[in-house]
């Protein structure tokens, strides 16, 4: 991993979380840093789970000609492995020629239709999103004479999945055609949940209205001397840890982990809390003179939990987070093994890892983690 490249990229994706736009200029960078042809991501949005309903769609491509990317759509029936490329598990990427022979690909009707007239070879296909009501994927092609993708281009696409995906959830809190300069100008006191805007060492520069009334109930959260602080003393270090992360003018020191935990407070109380590295970023300061935004809910609607939240908030792969929801439904582990089509063996293995990363001991710890884990935005 080139830390330097995979920084700025972080940065850049960051950055579209408050200012969409941006998101062009981003996709071009990733396609420059790993000579692309073209890159696309596609957002749809269902607004019921009708099969009948039209789904919002947001498409941002990197400059290509649009004539070919219109006949595009038309022609997937024909794209071999397509379904394979497209039901590949989450932050895990696949080529086309990493599923079928080269040679045959080039005998595709496909191939003769529209990858060789443009002078094509070989495309990833990269799912980031993907919810009941939500599918969101990059996808990406290369030119004739590049060579395959190489361990380093998948491993740069695995470790920038989840960065894309965090986006594209913050992007939900701030509407997604706002200005950056509309942000700083009354946005924060219109969501539905607390924010607040802090520095170094927690300090806090700013709150809404909902910050303040969690405050006031000092139930999770509480301000000493001008700093946040979690009620819970057995929590203070992670919580601190967590700010420092985002604070710091490093994008990647978020890591594969990402910046969200559950807050104990009194009496049985809770707050989901998420953090959003503001950096070095003119756009991302946009949102207040602090260095990171912390979001944070007590909100225990049942609202059904996604397996992307439940990874990009815990650090759990995809493959562990999906252990954690069938424990957490109360599957044994054998049948948590066979629902995976795993070993015991390896069940344990991940299961490990996963007690690891979630602070927690057993079996009944995890599923308390995550039943009551929720999207600390709406």
């Amino acid at each position: 991993m080139y830390h330097t490249v995979f920084n700025e990229l972080v940065g850049k994706i960051y950055d579209c979380a408050v200012d969409p736009d941006q998101w062009v200029d981003t996709l071009t960078a990733i396609r420059d840093e790993m000579d692309l042809a073209f890159v696309s991501m596609n957002y749809m949005a269902f607004p019921t789970a009708s099969t009948d309903a039209v789904p919002e769609m947001e498409i941002f491509n990197t400059d290509w000609d649009q004539d070919w990317l219109d006949s595009l759509p038309a022609l997937v029936p024909l794209i071999p492995k397509w379904e394979e490329m497209r039901n590949a598990e989450m932050d895990e990427p696949v080529s086309q020629l990493s599923l079928m022979d080269e040679a045959a690909f080039r005998q595709s009707e496909f191939c003769k239709k529209w990858v060789e007239p443009q002078g094509l070879r070989d495309t990833f296909n990269l799912k980031v999103i993907d919810r009941k009501l939500q599918i969101g994927m990059v996808s990406a092609t290369t030119y004739v004479e590049r060579d395959l993708f190489s361990k380093r281009d998948y491993e740069l696409l695995k470790h920038l999945s989840p960065h894309l995906r965090r986006s594209m959830l913050i992007s939900d809190v701030v509407e997604e055609q706002r200005s950056w300069i509309k942000l700083f100008g009354g946005v924060l006191d219109k969501l539905d949940a607390a924010v607040f805007l802090v520095g170094a060492g927690s300090r806090i520069f700013y709150h809404n209205e909902l910050a303040e009334e969690l405050l006031s109930t000092a139930s999770c959260l509480t301000c000493r001397s001008g700093q946040l602080k979690p009620v819970s003393e057995t929590i203070a270090d992670a919580f601190a840890a967590t700010i420092r992360r985002a604070c710091s003018p490093q994008d990647e020191e978020l890591g594969y982990r990402g910046n969200g935990m559950i807050l104990p407070g009194k009496e049985g109380d809770f707050a989901n809390i998420y953090v959003l590295p503001l950096g070095r970023s003119e756009r991302r300061r946009a949102l207040g003179p602090g260095n990171a935004a912390v979001f944070a809910t007590t909100d225990r609607s049942d609202n059904p939990l996604e397996i992307e939240v439940l990874s990009a908030f815990s650090g759990l792969t995809t493959s562990e987070a999906r252990i954690a929801l069938l424990i957490a439904k109360g599957k044994s582990t054998r049948e948590t093994a066979q629902a995976r089509n795993i070993t015991i063996s390896t069940l344990r293995t991940h299961l490990a890892n996963i007690y690891a990363k979630t602070g927690v001991h057993n079996q009944a710890g995890l599923s308390a983690y995550v039943n009551r884990f929720k999207l600390p935005i709406r």
